[in-house]
């Protein structure tokens, strides 16, 4: 299932933007890190890193909060409903 990304960063016109390359990368990242979550995971929110670092929550808000506190706030974060069409990049 391909997963259509939506950036939680800011475009050039200050709305939010996403492109193919992001929509790509977190194709990969969900891939290698979300589909291994899904038969325990599914329906819950994961926060994941470039670099594969990982969170699992109950709703988007305690997941992105929960990444802010271990990640911080400068590192990119994707968040994926497990077993879900949708993808958020953080930040």
């Amino acid at each position: 299932m391909r997963r259509r990304p939506q950036s939680r960063g800011r475009g050039p016109d200050g709305g939010l933007s996403h492109s193919d390359e992001t929509g790509a990368e977190a194709d990969a990242l969900y891939a290698q890190y979300g589909q291994p979550l899904e038969r325990q995971h599914e329906g819950k929110y994961a926060a994941i890193t470039r670099q594969g670092r990982t969170v699992i929550g109950a709703t988007v808000l305690a997941v992105a909060d929960r990444a802010d506190e271990e990640f911080g706030p400068e590192e990119p974060t994707f968040i994926f409903k497990i077993g879900g069409p949708s993808v958020y990049k953080w930040r």
